[in-house]
């Protein structure tokens, strides 16, 4: 077995030596953040839950308004719907009278047709 103290580090086993900290020590939550500034960052979910109060009741919530995502760092642009909503309402109800109303005028129809015959 070859000692690590024996060889070189190959250029891999420097960058992921340099990187294990990045990989272990995860930030909860990611800024931006509605959460109050605390003292120090936690390692882990069980840390974070370990410090906030047990009941949830606790919690200090702080209401911010929704943000729209910046357009600058967006791989694409924002996708569009094809229909807009009211557009898609009229097709709904459109789509729904034609499927009722149908068969009852086919029904009335073949009824006066037989009443005539008669």
């Amino acid at each position: 077995m070859v000692s690590s103290a024996s060889r070189a580090s190959t250029a891999y086993e420097r960058l992921l030596a340099d990187h294990v900290q990045a990989i272990v020590f995860v930030r909860i939550p990611q800024i931006p953040s509605s959460r109050a500034m605390g003292s120090f960052p936690v390692g882990s979910f069980d840390a974070y839950m370990a410090r906030v109060p047990s009941d949830r009741k606790d919690w200090k919530i702080v209401p911010v308004d929704a943000r729209a995502f910046p357009d600058k760092i967006r791989d694409r642009p924002p996708v569009q719907p094809v229909l807009s909503d009211s557009m898609l309402g009229v097709l709904v109800v459109g789509g729904l009278l034609l499927t009722t109303a149908t068969p009852v005028v086919w029904w009335r129809r073949r009824r006066a047709k037989r009443a005539w015959h008669r």
